[in-house]
């Protein structure tokens, strides 16, 4: 008898520290490491549907008894408009906050400033800002959705940048998820993409 005692009372406390963890690893979490691939199409005036690609990968980090929010990023980004190949690299550091709305639906919003550099035959480097708001909310256990605007602000291009996104946990701290972009820019160009995204809670 003792002996199924001691069986259950270990079962019930694996599966309590169990629950535990999954719920403090999965939405919504903001120490994380992430990264993303996408691709997409990108338009302008004088041309209707040339490529778009681009990597990310950024670090997120919530300070201990804290709202305040610290992030970084470092993406590429390649843009063929009429068989030109134009490569943007940008590398961002910034600040946060987090407000909790209602259980399970946060605000956020960011602040970053950073570097851009542009390569398009003639390589070209300037200072780079931009600030974003958004919601986060957890679906489920194991769901979370977001829908971000951004403003991103530099001397060749300003862009106004619309992501919805979901993430599945697949593991207790890793998940898997998509997103869609719309990037508005100035002198009538855009670029519509899609994209993967994985991340890392620790």
């Amino acid at each position: 008898m003792k002996k199924w005692a001691v069986l259950i009372s270990s079962v019930l406390l694996s599966s309590s520290v169990f629950s535990h963890e999954l719920t403090e690893a999965t939405p919504l979490q903001y120490d994380y490491a992430y990264g993303s691939v996408s691709s997409g199409t990108y338009r302008s005036n004088s041309t209707d549907s040339d490529n778009a690609s681009a990597v990310i990968i950024g670090l997120n980090h919530k300070f201990e008894g804290s709202d305040l929010l610290w992030s970084t990023d470092y993406g590429s980004r390649f843009v063929h408009p009429n068989n030109v190949t134009i490569d943007h690299y940008m590398l961002r550091v910034g600040l946060g906050y987090r407000w909790l709305l209602a259980d399970k639906l946060d605000l956020v919003t960011n602040g970053k400033v950073g570097a851009l550099r542009i390569d398009a035959g003639n390589k070209e480097t300037d200072f780079v800002y931009s600030v974003d708001l958004g919601v986060r909310y957890a679906v489920t256990e194991k769901f979370e959705t977001s829908l971000f605007a951004e403003a991103l602000r530099n001397k060749w291009l300003d862009e106004n940048i619309y992501t919805l996104s979901g993430d599945y946990y697949v593991y207790p701290k890793f998940s898997l998820g998509g997103f869609y972009s719309y990037r508005d820019g100035e002198r009538g160009t855009s670029i519509r993409e899609a994209g993967i995204l994985a991340k890392f809670n620790y």
